[in-house]
């Protein structure tokens, strides 16, 4: 009975113990639930910072954060292959060497493989880096492609590699670029200021280019004061009716050409030079000149007798001479209009006024008030001596050139007969007509009759030499 007394009362005890103990102790286990509930913000946390280790213990006890594999404590740390955020690749620290494979990406154009290198920041596709990294760059198929976006663009890059030593008849453009560059500035300064103080020299500058390249062509033999041969020169030809101007502009040209670059320009390409500046002053657009020609070592003036037209020639043999050196019927009556600026002798025109024919003694093509104007300034019977007396070629704008030379003709007030004819024959009076209506068509036209005109028979190579002296040539 004791021992029965003594095991229910151990009996007793250890219920106590295992089982109300517990019992009472039930609503402890409450206090847990709220700690789930407090990292529950938390796990929001992790996201942008990755790096905070602090949730690892309460870890275990999170069911409801899928987001976060518990276990894997280290996956915070590569947060580029997190499957949660698939918009951002471009990002990715561990791929940074294979762009390649990802099109997709907005820095690096699908078929440049070459993406980190290229400077290019445009996503524009292939296409729009074709003009601005043409060559090894753009290989393959970029190529034929570039024809479509990029055909303006090819187009102008040999004509600039082209602008200098475009060979015209063995003559070049840019010829002095390296050997004499300033040798258009020296011309042109010296042309310039010359004309400021004589306004009449740049068309006498033109007829001197004219008479020189239309004998025997463009070297200069019309500058030579002797030659070899000890022949009259062609300066002397009554042909150039012995008023050539400009000579003392060429002497001036040569002597500064000669301290700045000697033994290197021609004088041949000195009267082509001059002769454009002229041009330009007397109001026309600058045109290009071609360069490299030589000076010849010979001058006669019974050349330039054959060769040189007079006012008093025929039409056809005008047409003629202009044929032999490449110019057309066009071509002849464009480059008359010459005549719209300078000044003739008046033996070139009296006997238009005094004795045009037996028992007419005045060209009835002439305009009646235009011949009596002219008697006053040129009377029938002239001093002794040579001619003194000028009279200009165009009454109305005799310092411009412009088509004002046309519309005199149609009014028959061109100074010279061979002039005048120009309007009345059939073969030329529709040129006349053309031009008298188009300043701007005539300007371009006589431009490029003069660009023409100055390779003309030229000298080039070793076929002529340098003078060191456009008067006089090497001894």
């Amino acid at each position: 009975m004791g021992r029965r007394l003594i095991a229910l009362a151990i009996l007793t005890f250890t219920l106590f113990t295992f089982v109300i103990l517990p019992t009472e102790a039930l609503p402890k286990p409450q206090q847990p639930k709220p700690q789930p509930q407090r990292p529950k913000p938390q796990p929001q946390q992790p996201k942008p910072q990755p790096q905070q280790p602090g949730p690892k213990p309460v870890v275990p006890p999170k069911p409801g954060v899928p987001q976060q594999p518990g276990p894997k404590p280290v996956v915070p740390q590569q947060p580029g292959p997190k499957p949660g955020v698939p918009q951002q690749p471009g990002p990715k620290p561990g791929v940074p060497q294979q762009p390649g494979p990802k099109p997709a990406g907005p820095q690096q154009p699908g078929p440049k493989p070459a993406g980190p290198q290229q400077p290019v920041p445009k996503p524009a596709g292939p296409q729009q880096p074709l003009p601005n990294q043409p060559g090894p760059q753009q290989p393959g198929p970029q190529q034929p492609g570039s024809k479509q976006p990029g055909s303006q663009q090819p187009g102008p890059q040999p004509l600039q590699q082209a602008g200098p030593n475009v060979l015209r008849d063995g003559l070049s453009l840019g010829f002095y670029a390296k050997t004499c560059p300033k040798v258009e500035n020296v011309v042109a300064d010296v042309v310039k200021r010359v004309s400021q103080r004589d306004p009449k020299l740049p068309p006498a500058l033109i007829r001197l280019l004219f008479h020189d390249c239309w004998v025997k062509g463009c070297d200069a033999s019309i500058l030579l004061d002797a030659t070899p041969s000890g022949q009259a020169v062609e300066k002397l030809s009554d042909r150039n009716g012995r008023t050539l101007r400009g000579l003392e502009v060429i002497d001036e040209i040569k002597t500064q050409l000669e301290k700045e670059c000697p033994r290197t320009v021609s004088c041949a390409d000195i009267l082509a030079f001059a002769a454009r500046e002229a041009v330009i002053l007397a109001g026309l657009p600058r045109y290009d000149v071609v360069a490299g020609r030589r000076d010849s070592s010979t001058s006669r003036a019974i050349d330039a007798d054959e060769s040189l037209p007079t006012p008093k020639d025929d039409l056809k043999k005008i047409i003629g001479m202009f044929n032999q050196r490449g110019f057309s019927p066009e071509d002849m009556v464009v480059l008359s209009g010459a005549h719209s600026t300078g000044a003739a002798q008046c033996g070139q025109v009296r006997d238009r006024l005094y004795a045009f024919a037996p028992n007419v003694p005045r060209d009835p093509a002439i305009d009646p008030a235009y011949a009596a104007d002219l008697t006053k300034k040129c009377p029938a019977q002239p001093p002794p001596g040579p001619e003194l007396f000028m009279v200009d070629l165009d009454p109305t704008t005799p310092l411009k050139l412009d088509n004002q030379y046309y519309l005199n003709l149609q009014k028959k007030r061109g100074l010279l007969q061979s002039d005048q004819v120009l309007a009345t024959d059939p073969g030329t009076v529709g040129f006349v007509n053309q031009l008298a209506g188009d300043n701007a068509g005539w300007s371009r036209k006589f431009v490029n009759a003069m660009e023409r005109l100055g390779k003309v028979s030229v000298l080039t190579g070793d076929e002529g030499q340098i003078r060191l002296n456009c008067r006089a040539f090497n001894k």
